[in-house]
């Protein structure tokens, strides 16, 4: 019989601060266990501020499937074609897999939910579409 996966709000120390960003602690839902990995929601929130020129450069991510949920606070990131957009609670982005994006600036107060499928997938340094000619 199938059963849900139920994720209580998280205790602050369940947020660890040994993910892939030195700014940001993550909380695993639970989820990735529940679905055998076929999907991940992770709880992201900021250790410190992040102004321009201290983020994380241009990547891209081999998810099949990532959405991002502001909570609170506010962060800008860069897309590949698109420009520079400023999230900030309530608002909700789609990154298609290979979408090369910058997160430029982040507010101290900053969390999102991330969802991801799958659960584990890599992430790729890219280089600035600036300075590529594409």
């Amino acid at each position: 019989m199938p059963v849900p996966h139920i994720a209580r709000a998280p205790a602050p120390e369940a947020f660890k601060a040994d993910g892939a960003r030195p700014f940001f602690a993550y909380c695993d839902t639970g989820l990735a266990a529940s679905t055998g990995g076929r999907f991940g929601a992770t709880l992201v929130r900021t250790v410190r501020e992040v102004k321009p020129g201290d983020g994380t450069g241009w990547h891209f991510h081999e998810a099949e499937f990532q959405l991002i949920y502001v909570i609170q606070g506010r962060a800008v990131l860069e897309y590949e074609g698109v420009g520079r957009q400023v999230l900030q609670a309530g608002d909700m982005v789609y990154q298609p897999r290979g979408v090369r994006h910058d997160v430029v600036e982040v507010t101290a107060d900053y969390q999102h939910l991330e969802i991801d499928m799958p659960a584990l997938f890599e992430t790729r340094p890219a280089q600035d579409p600036a300075n590529t000619g594409t």
